[in-house]
């Protein structure tokens, strides 16, 4: 009977090669290929997808922009009939009224305690929902401002302040998931620690262009070859949305981040790279008559 079995069972297939056994060992190996450029196909037959999403895309940024002038414009509306502002100055530049000032004192321990947050207890990615919130009620003021002056610098700051708050948008949905795991986890009780989302540096520059912006504080004009790092760092954002977007979409947060760090070294810039510098960004004072009051530029 064992000899039987023996003889019906299907002989070894013997490689004609030596190379056949170690080839077929890792053929499911050599099979795999990962392609992360563009929509991540390598079928030519698909090319007509890579610029049909690159029309959507533009198509959606565009929609996004314009949405987002309507909530401006809608909410800016209903804030000037609350509100009206009498600028003193007959320029109608930015004045204490149009954007509230807080003491320097307040805003450092505000900044201080929301970092502090960030690197114990909440994802910083809750820290840029906030900012978000924040920037958008900086675009707000400022599109009041612009329709009760009518001057070309709140022209240019709102412009400055909706840029930005539409580029922080795009970056929101990149940050949600990890807000709805966090709320999630929380309501569970599961208190499992995001260590990789608490970095404060993926933040602070994000909270100190925010916190400079809602002073109501213009980025300064540079006239020199440093102009030209804005136009590459934006082109490369783009250029990396475009090429690797569909496959490493987190690592746009970090370059709107190192943008902003950026801009915010710009304001720094104006003022001489001092830490009186940086009170001067956060809290200017001018003398008023016998008032001491707080002033925007």
């Amino acid at each position: 009977m064992s000899l039987a079995n023996a003889s019906q069972k299907s002989p070894n297939v013997v490689p004609n090669r030596p190379l056949d056994a170690v080839r077929n060992a890792t053929e499911s190996a050599s099979d795999f290929t990962q392609n992360d450029l563009l929509l991540g196909s390598q079928d030519p037959f698909f090319w007509f997808l890579v610029p049909l999403f690159g029309l959507i895309s533009v198509g959606v940024c565009v929609l996004i922009n314009y949405a987002t002038l309507i909530i401006t414009h809608g909410l800016a509306f209903v804030y000037s009939r609350l509100w009206s502002i009498s600028p003193k100055s007959d320029d109608g530049k930015r004045t204490s009224t149009a954007f509230a000032v807080t003491s320097l004192r307040q805003r450092i321990i505000t900044t201080a305690f929301l970092v502090l947050l960030v690197s114990t207890v909440i994802p910083y990615q809750f820290a840029y929902m906030v900012l978000c919130i924040v920037q958008f009620a900086t675009s707000i003021r400022a599109l009041r401002l612009l329709w009760e002056t009518r001057a070309s610098a709140n022209h240019n700051f709102f412009n400055y302040a909706h840029s930005m708050l539409v580029l922080m948008v795009w970056v929101l949905p990149i940050n949600l998931p990890v807000l709805v795991v966090w709320v999630h986890n929380l309501a569970v009780h599961w208190l499992t620690p995001f260590s990789s989302h608490h970095n404060i540096l993926s933040v602070m520059p994000f909270i100190l262009l925010v916190e400079t912006m809602s002073t109501g504080r213009m980025i300064p004009r540079v006239t020199t070859r440093v102009r030209f790092i804005s136009n590459i760092l934006l082109i490369v954002l783009a250029l990396y949305a475009a090429i690797y977007g569909v496959s490493y979409a987190y690592l746009l947060h970090h370059l709107v981040n190192v943008f902003s760090a950026w801009l915010f070294g710009l304001h720094i810039a104006d003022s001489s790279f001092s830490f009186n510098g940086l009170s001067h960004i956060l809290d200017e004072r001018v003398e008023d008559g016998n008032n001491d009051i707080k002033k925007r530029p």
